[in-house]
């Protein structure tokens, strides 16, 4: 048995079933009375319970005017409105509603009349006119883009414009008028004012007549005829009928189902075209008078032909094209079951049985409405002892199998009669878990102790075992499900009994399956299961696990019911699927659950049953739910999706809201800092079903697919157009066509437009050019500097300190010169040779010419030769040219000096007889590698050694790397990087 239903609460609510197994009042056929009926109230999102008029505009939005409110519907869900262009629409102030042929809506109020347009923008006027203080609007009509307003003092001509304005017809002037209707050309107007007349206005807007008119005839029919008090027909030149002024004249007539609609305050009836009269609240009339809801204040056929009644009560819309969920009578025998598990269901004796867990057994005859209860208290001790009020099993037996019985969980029986009868035999089984009557006649029991057959005479176990279902094949074999407990089935296998021959065999289920009941379809048989639906061959024993893809959809199936035209139906822990075998995979399960009416939310084990009418009825947790199979099959196109605002947040704070018109863009300002897009799909068939899909181009690289979502946020994107696709779909079926996207701009802002931007980068690039002429001169001027310093200390110092040197010299080699003396003047000449030698490099430094990789790469290579000596070989190859790159002048100068410490190291410590030198540029990096083979020194001893703390410090302060590997014995390797700003391909000058 299923557990407990959860109770889910639906915007859209379905709370009315059809009334495909009530009879009609009448007698007679009835058309239309086998409607699926939604009804909207407060609990839906209704403003007021009380709805006084109603318009369907032609983005199929039905528009509801209550006493509290202006409701849109699009059958998932309500927008309200309480004001509009500072009108109140509460406290009872609107009369009517109309579309006009652009789509806009006009709504009369007792003193104005509102035009609202598509694009959400509303225009008023007041009805006032001369000689009267106000008007009270009750009827209005569109024509062409303008309105017609019938008051209760005369008619008047509503020209739309900005702002609106109003024309009076002067021969309706001070009388009430009762009824319009659009005729072929123009208007048909009756009034009232000492009797009632008939006028018409042309569509120049000439008015001809009166002619009399029966003041209870409120409404014309579109073939000229008027309709008067529930089938009573009048045109103009027949004599008037006898006034009643206590009968009830219809406020609504249309033509529906090829006849006709009166809807009024004595209720709503449908007249069929033989001239039957049907209401349309059957079940509602008591002996205490008519109930208020009856009480139809304005009826509309939608653009689905559905029939939409205003009441007291909420809105109504009785649809013939969506499948019909009802109960079993809408009335006593439902609010009985309510609180019943609902075991099985069968038909006997003219009388539909109800079993249910804990409850007893209920008869019902629907000819009498009369019910019976079988139940411990009310019922003989023979019932409590053998039937029990647990009922598992019911089974009709046919005449065919002996006299005709009600079998009662295979423990006893109740005859035509109604009498209780008692089953005999060596043993009876425990109570019944399934039975059936096989083709050949014989009666079987699958029982929690065995499977049992029933005879004449007597009752015979056949095979033991424990069982939970039974299901005969094409072949007449028997096919029994294990019996279930908590822990799960007691065998995990399915057994097959072949009564011709008592053969058994056994095909394996899934561990842990359980399996409720069993079904063979086109040959095939289908088992309801804790894993869902399973198809399993019968000769090969495959067995193939079937789920609804579908997020609300049960994942236990309970029962099963091929309903003959091609899918089986399942009764879930959530609801009804319909499964169609033949369809693609995606697509095979449909759900039916509150959202279209089904007020059964979980189903039991193999409750199900089919009335003579074709009607699938199924059992569960508080009742019975009952439908026609092949109505329900058809499938409604998924309704087309709309954005029909944008809510719309700035830097600063401040929302606002744009309610957009079929294909207007969004335009968004630059302090706009994200936008909200809601979009619907105005449909009332599976109006809870429909899903949604989106992408903005640019933005979603793929289909947004939201399960619940119908809005998408987007935060301030960079300036442009973007274009919003919106796709629909239901749950279990394809995506409908996308449909026309909408353009979302996002303007930029005053520094990001193009008018600014051009000018900017235009005084940009003449500022960056002035201030690269202005670098290039200082440039310039710095490199003239360097070369004039460059030259000066060359020409003149060097020239100086080269004369003291070579005086000095002179003197120290002249004879007789005392040794002290002598040697004074040679330590002067050296003295005077090393400021020469710093000067020239010091020259080097600063001449611009020479900030170059091949100068540094020249100057290294005459460094190496004057400080080591000709002693030591250097090996140095050509490749000058090859480093033609430039050199900043600090960067030269601290390498030349690092590398002259170096050479200084070597010439004064390595006892080298080989020094190599090596310059590469690989990239944007330039490497120096001076590498000698003498006597090394252990390079991780801490202090100064040979000044390379000195050398680390020059290659810090020009970011260099400096690398010193060495070990005593094995020779020195000095490894310098320094990283250059522009790249360059890989260049080697020197080479080993």
């Amino acid at each position: 048995m299923a557990g407990k239903g959860e109770n889910r609460s639906r915007v859209a609510g379905v709370v009315l079933g059809a009334l495909c197994l009530t009879p009609a009042l009448a007698g007679a056929a009835c058309a239309v009375c086998e409607a699926s009926i939604q009804h909207y109230t407060t609990a839906q999102g209704l403003s007021h319970n009380a709805v006084v008029a109603m318009a369907q505009d032609q983005d199929r939005f039905v528009w509801l005017a209550t006493r509290d409110g202006l409701d849109r519907l699009d059958g998932a869900q309500v927008s309200r409105y309480e004001t509009l262009a500072g009108q109140s629409l509460r406290a009872d102030s609107m009369t009517s509603l109309a579309v006009g042929e652009a789509g806009e809506l006009w709504i009369g109020l007792r003193t104005h009349v509102l035009r609202r347009g598509i694009d959400g923008h509303v225009l008023a006027v007041e009805l006032r006119h001369a000689g009267s203080e106000s008007r009270s609007s009750t009827l209005l009509r569109s024509d062409h883009g303008d309105a017609w307003v019938g008051t209760t003092d005369g008619l008047l001509h509503v020209v739309s414009g900005d702002p609106l304005r109003l024309v009076d017809i002067d021969a309706f002037r001070g009388e009430q008028v009762l009824g319009m209707q659009q005729a072929a050309a123009g208007w048909q107007v009756i009034s009232r004012r000492d009797g009632c007349w008939l006028r018409s206005i042309g569509s120049d807007g000439a008015v001809s007549g009166p002619a009399p008119a029966p003041c209870w005839a409120s409404w014309i029919d579109a073939d000229g005829a008027w309709l008067g008090d529930l089938g009573i027909f009048w045109k103009p030149g027949d004599p008037l009928p006898a006034s009643d002024p206590d009968r009830g004249a219809p406020s609504r007539v249309l033509r529906w189902q090829g006849g006709y609609l009166l809807a009024g305050l004595s209720g709503a009836f449908w007249q069929s075209p033989s001239g039957e009269v049907h209401s349309l609240w059957p079940g509602l009339r008591t002996g205490l008078g008519r109930s208020p809801s009856e009480e139809s204040l304005d009826a509309l056929i939608d653009a689905d032909g559905a029939l939409w009644l205003a009441t007291y009560a909420g809105a109504h819309r009785f649809d013939l094209g969506a499948p019909a969920f009802s109960g079993l009578d809408g009335g006593s025998l439902d609010r009985s079951l309510e609180r019943r598990a609902v075991s099985d269901v069968e038909f006997f004796a003219g009388r539909l049985w109800v079993g249910s867990f804990g409850h007893g057994l209920l008869g019902w005859d629907r000819s009498n409405d009369d019910i019976r209860s079988w139940r411990g208290e009310h019922a003989s001790a023979l019932w409590r002892k053998q039937c029990g009020d647990y009922v598992w099993d019911l089974l009709a037996l046919p005449e065919r199998t002996g006299p005709g019985r009600l079998l009662v969980n295979a423990r006893c029986a109740l005859d035509e009669t109604l009498a209780l009868q008692t089953l005999a035999g060596p043993e009876l089984p425990e109570a019944s878990r399934a039975s059936l009557v096989s083709s050949d006649g014989r009666v079987w029991v699958a029982s929690i102790d065995g499977l049992y057959e029933i005879i004449a005479g007597g009752v015979w176990r056949r095979q033991p075992g424990r069982f939970e279902a039974l299901v005969e094949a094409p072949d007449g074999a028997i096919w029994l499900a294990p019996a279930i407990h908590a822990d799960g089935p007691a065998d995990p296998f399915l057994t097959v009994y072949a009564p011709q021959t008592e053969a058994v065999r056994q095909v394996a289920l899934p561990v842990g399956t359980a399996v409720h009941d069993m079904v063979f379809h086109r040959g095939v048989l289908w088992a309801a299961s804790s894993d869902g639906l399973l198809r399993i061959d019968a000769q090969s024993g495959e067995v193939i696990s079937h789920r609804a893809p579908l997020a609300d959809a049960g994942r236990v199936f309970y029962s099963l019911f091929d309903d003959g035209l091609g899918a089986i139906w399942i009764g879930t822990n959530r609801g009804l699927l319909r499964f169609d075998p033949r369809r693609e995979p995606a697509e095979q399960f449909r759900l039916y659950d509150q959202r279209d009416g089904v007020g059964v939310q979980e189903f039991n084990r193999r409750s199900h049953a089919r009335t003579a009418e074709r009607t699938l009825l199924l059992g569960g947790m508080g009742g019975v739910v009952g439908f026609d199979p092949q109505r329900a099959a058809a499938a409604p196109d998924p309704p087309e999706p709309r954005v029909v605002a944008a809510h719309v947040w700035s830097a600063g704070g401040s929302e606002r809201r744009l309610e957009l018109a079929r294909g207007s863009p969004v335009r968004l300002n630059a302090d706009d800092v994200s936008v909200t897009l809601e979009f619907v799909a105005p449909g009332f068939r599976r109006a809870g079903h429909v899903r949604f899909r989106y992408r903005l181009q640019g933005v979603d690289g793929a289909w947004v697919d939201d399960v619940g979502a119908r809005s998408a946020r987007y935060p301030r994107l960079a300036p442009g157009d973007y274009s919003f696709e919106l796709q629909s779909g239901f749950e279990d079926s394809t995506w409908r066509s996308a449909s026309a996207p909408l353009l979302l701009t996002f303007l930029p802002a005053w520094h990001e437009s193009a008018w600014f931007r051009l000018p900017a980068a235009l005084v940009l690039g003449l500022l960056g050019w002035l201030l690269y002429r202005w670098r290039v001169q200082r440039l310039l001027e710095v490199e003239r500097l360097r070369t004039r310093i460059a030259a000066d200390l060359h020409d003149e110092l060097g020239s100086e300190l080269a004369a003291i040197g070579m005086s000095t010299a002179m003197l120290a080699s002249r004879g007789g010169m005392p040794e002290r003396e002598r040697q004074r003047l040679v330590g002067v000449a050296a003295s005077a040779q090393q400021v020469a030698d710093a000067m020239r490099d010091i020259v080097w430094y600063v001449n611009p010419h020479k900030d170059r990789m091949r100068a540094l790469g020249e100057r290294l290579h005459a460094l190496a030769r004057r400080v080591l000596g000709d002693g030591v070989a250097l090996e140095v190859a050509d490749g000058f040219a090859e480093l033609d790159a430039g050199l900043p002048m600090m960067a030269r100068r601290e390498l030349h000096l690092i590398c002259r410490e170096a050479f200084a190291n070597i010439a004064r410590h390595a006892g080298a007889d080989t020094v190599s030198l090596r310059l590469e540029r690989s990239g944007d990096r330039l490497t120096i590698i001076i590498e000698d083979n003498g006597r090394g020194f252990d390079a991780t001893q801490p202090g100064d050694i040979n000044g390379l703390a000195n050398m680390r410090r020059r290659a810090e302060a020009i970011g260099a790397e400096l690398e010193i590997d060495s070990s005593p014995g094995q020779g020195t390797r000095v490894i310098l990087r320094w990283q250059q700003r522009r790249g360059a391909a890989v260049r080697v000058w020197g080479r080993r």
